[in-house]
């Protein structure tokens, strides 16, 4: 059976009831990277899961084809708090530690989260589905909302020499006040590296809990970034060791999330930690507007280390 979709009739009628809402939709999975619009499209699946390269410009929509080419078209990716799409009472909601996963598969690699949660026969929201839409947000809120741990430890950064009352877009350090008006950007001549200098003695980190790199790019410029890496070495008065990667990856877009593992790399003197920008679109010069390091809240551990360090005299 052919279904057909009068997508620029709902679109209308969503513009008028509300203005500033985003529109997207899909007509069918063999044209789900192009038939979708206007403002958004489908990434594909119903799992929740996103892709390693997830570029929000984009050729327009199928439907939508008098959009410039390429749009900006932010993905975003959908998925049931249930099993399915609809409720059945012999069905439980998902686990925190699913949506989770499904947080850092989705909004962790530059598409948007829509999180299906169906009513009941009542036309209500069950209980125990409310309760974890709530669990999770809470810890949403509490790792990824909380201090940027490197805000308190960068010790200085690999550019500093802001002149007073002008911005300076090659500062590393306009990407950890926490203001997306703000972004770092390589000077002229420099390569597309950002580098980070940590005073251990204000980072601390414990066994068996978990770690984040977010990185964002600066997007009212646009996206660029297909491929990056971070690494991390350490460094005392006497010498530095060679770089160890942490995390690689391709695009960017507005956010990307990695996991990391900072216990084995964090037992150091001292600590440089750098983003290496190896390819972009066009060679453009990236610009980031955010790096930051967050725990997961709701991993605790009594073994945390406390380093000292020389590196900063």
């Amino acid at each position: 059976m052919q279904h057909y979709y009068d997508w620029h009739t709902f679109v209308a009628e969503l513009r008028d009831s509300q203005p500033a809402s985003i529109a997207g939709g899909c007509g069918g999975p063999k044209h789900y990277d192009t038939d979708c619009g206007p403002d958004t499209r489908w990434y594909g699946n119903e799992q929740g899961v996103g892709h390693e390269t997830a570029w929000a410009v984009y050729k327009p929509s199928n439907a939508f084809p008098e959009l410039p080419n390429p749009s900006y078209v932010p993905i975003y990716c959908d998925v049931s708090i249930r099993k399915g799409w609809f409720w059945h009472a012999n069905e439980k909601p998902k686990s925190l530690a699913w949506l989770k996963t499904t947080y850092l598969q989705t909004v962790g690699m530059n598409c948007a989260l829509q999180l299906n949660v169906p009513p009941n026969k009542d036309g209500l929201l069950e209980d125990s589905d409310v309760e974890r839409v709530k669990e999770f947000g809470s810890w949403v809120k509490r790792t990824f909302s909380g201090t940027n741990l490197l805000s308190k430890a960068v010790s200085f950064s690999q550019r500093n020499n802001e002149i007073a009352g002008c911005f300076d877009p090659g500062n590393p350090d306009n990407t950890l006040d926490n203001d997306q008006t703000t972004f770092w950007t390589p000077y002229k001549d420099d390569p597309h590296v950002i580098t980070f200098w940590v005073d251990t003695q204000k980072l601390t980190v414990c066994k068996g809990d978990s770690y984040y790199v977010t990185i964002m790019e600066n997007i009212a410029f646009g996206q660029v970034i297909a491929n990056h890496t971070i690494q991390i070495r350490s460094v005392n008065d006497e010498s530095m060791s060679e770089w160890e990667t942490i995390a690689t990856g391709t695009t960017v877009g507005y956010k990307r999330i990695h996991p990391v593992n900072l216990l084995e790399n964090i037992n150091r003197d001292g600590v440089q930690l750098r983003i290496i920008i190896t390819k972009t679109v066009l060679n453009a010069k990236p610009q980031l507007t955010n790096v930051a390091l967050h725990k997961d809240a709701d991993t605790y551990s009594t073994t945390c280390r406390t380093l000292p360090t020389k590196a900063y005299k």
